[in-house]
């Protein structure tokens, strides 16, 4: 039977549903997302009960990839299927599906999101830089050293160079680069003497 649970969890909604089974087993002082109890249940207690809530909760219609791809066009699949294999080339990977988006984590967190749509693919990737290019419909800062990129990809041309280029350095992001000190260059070293 499922109980509706009012959790003081930070990263669970205000009214998560749980199953009586699992109950208790998050305290309210623990920093849990949906997503880490889905792919990274090593730090949280009691794995399989909780690896077992989510599929339960997967059951009662949770996004899934496949339901994403499901009435998109046929042209915005393959191109959402061009776009997988591209980043799989780079290197491995897992997701993390949401109503929103689907999005590409790699060893230390999510770098890149992409889902069909009826113009093709909607996504964004994060990188330590802006850059600009015809997929590029937005950049914003999103942390002191990230921007996120907004892009739509319309074609399989749109899969070029450059764009593999970006989605190398956004995998870089994901594997935790980002957070290597960079050198100082010689401007920085001046000003500091």
């Amino acid at each position: 039977m499922l109980r509706q649970y009012r959790s003081k969890a930070r990263g669970f909604p205000r009214a998560f549903v749980f199953p009586d089974s699992v109950r208790g087993l998050i305290r309210p002082d623990q920093r849990v997302t949906a997503s880490d109890s889905v792919y990274d249940c090593g730090t949280l207690p009691r794995k399989s009960a909780l690896v077992r809530l989510m599929s339960m909760i997967e059951a009662d219609g949770e996004w899934t990839i496949e339901r994403h791809l499901q009435g998109a066009p046929a042209s915005a699949v393959e191109l959402y299927r061009l776009f997988i294999r591209a980043v799989g080339q780079i290197g491995p990977f897992g997701y993390a599906v949401s109503k929103t988006t689907i999005t590409l984590k790699g060893s230390r967190r999510g770098f890149a999101g992409a889902r069909p749509d009826r113009h093709g693919v909607r996504g964004y990737m994060d990188l330590q830089r802006e850059v600009r290019g015809p997929q590029i419909i937005s950049v914003s800062p999103y942390t002191k050293r990230l921007f996120v990129h907004h892009f739509r990809l319309t074609a399989p041309a749109d899969i070029d160079d450059d764009f593999i280029g970006w989605l190398r350095e956004a995998y870089a992001v994901g594997a935790g680069h980002h957070l290597v000190a960079r050198p100082a260059s010689a401007d920085d070293r001046s000003s500091i003497t």
